[in-house]
């Protein structure tokens, strides 16, 4: 069994944990066909704002989409002096389900990573192959914040986001066959770039791609404010209740996971005052001829075979609310009404849950992470 630590407990950090939680412990929900025998199990989660167990398991609970997921985690976490314990919920013990040993996880509250080494040997006592989760932000804009993860003793550590220096950039679904055992920073991208790039894999194999330009219409993200403020970027300091035109690296970054696609798409995003949920809309232009029966085929082929869990292929007149509540298991929900051909261009509709759908997704990354081979001398 693999124990990973999370460091960051915000909007994607608890996010991360509810989902491992979930795979471990929920069984209304269907085993993923990427989960091993075993899941993965949270070890630590280290947040200098969360350093009280019990308000970490607050905050935890609170993130959770429904009345049902809230009450599951109160179920399976029980705070003690040092952390919790992550008992088997007792709505499946009194159906006569075999109690599990219960899971001990850590909380800590350290700013820098080098504090993390004593906790990282006490969970490398029990799987040498330590991976660790970084959604601070810090990590994604500071190599050397991602490096000191590795110097305290983690085998290997993943971004949840575009980060400025990593071994490599990995989707799940679209490139994750690349990941090699010398790979010990991965970054998973953006959610945007999630989205996009599992189907834009499927249109680039099937039909080649020369060109393209993506707009995403994006809910608020924690990097905007209430009130106007002062920003070198005048539009994103505006107050997020507004509709912001802004930049994103999230077509480019396609790049990075479809090797062929680089340079070729470009793009930006609508900032909408949403708490959940985006769409993506993108325009390509194809090197083979296409109708848009082909087009939608091979989406709704990928979705059912090898996309299946990752990539979800819809026909229901979809509005936000159907993605963030029926589709947070998947990073891109392919709109069939609003995918077609037209004039020999390509145009693409995706929405995605860009919370708990995105968060799914890394998490599949992790576990892919998780049985890479550990390199002598990186136990």
């Amino acid at each position: 069994m693999a124990i990973l630590a999370i460091n960051g407990a915000g909007v994607i950090g608890r996010a991360a944990a509810r989902e491992i939680l979930f795979r471990s412990y929920d069984r209304r929900r269907p085993p993923s066909s990427f989960i091993r025998e075993k899941p993965p199990m949270v070890g630590l989660i280290n947040d200098p704002a969360f350093a009280d167990p019990a308000a970490l398991k607050r905050h935890i609970v609170r993130g959770a989409k429904d009345r049902s997921d809230r009450q599951l985690l109160r179920d399976i976490l029980a705070v003690n002096d040092g952390g919790f314990v992550a008992h088997e919920p007792q709505s499946f013990l009194s159906l006569g389900s075999a109690a599990g040993e219960p899971s001990g996880i850590f909380v800590t509250g350290f700013k820098s990573p080098q504090q993390l080494a004593e906790a990282y040997a006490r969970l490398k006592e029990k799987d040498p192959n330590l991976v660790v989760i970084d959604c601070s932000r810090f990590a994604a804009e500071d190599p050397a914040f991602a490096q000191a993860h590795l110097e305290a003793g983690a085998t290997r550590l993943v971004i949840s986001a575009v980060a400025k220096k990593s071994d490599i950039t990995v989707v799940y679904g679209a490139n994750h066959e690349d990941l090699r055992p010398e790979h010990r920073v991965i970054a998973d991208g953006s959610c945007t770039t999630n989205c996009i790039s599992l189907p834009l894999s499927v249109i680039e194999r099937a039909f080649g791609v020369k060109g393209g330009f993506m707009l995403t219409v994006h809910a608020v993200t924690t990097e905007q404010f209430i009130y106007d403020v002062p920003n070198a970027d005048e539009r994103k300091g505006r107050s997020l209740f507004n509709l912001i035109p802004t930049t994103t690296g999230a077509a480019k970054a396609v790049g990075d996971i479809v090797k062929s696609l680089k340079g070729k798409l470009d793009g930006f995003a609508l900032r909408v005052p949403l708490f959940n949920g985006s769409i993506a809309i993108t325009v390509l232009n194809p090197e083979k001829p296409v109708t848009t029966e082909e087009l939608r085929t091979a989406l709704k082929n990928a979705a059912e075979t090898n996309l299946k869990g990752v990539m979800a292929y819809s026909s229901e007149k979809l509005v936000l609310e159907d993605v963030v509540i029926d589709h947070a298991d998947v990073a891109s929900v392919v709109d069939e009404q609003f995918t077609f051909v037209m004039g020999g261009m390509i145009v693409l509709t995706t929405w995605y849950n860009n919370i708990d759908g995105f968060t799914a997704n890394l998490i599949n990354l992790v576990e892919a992470v998780a049985r890479l081979e550990v390199s002598a001398g990186r136990a």
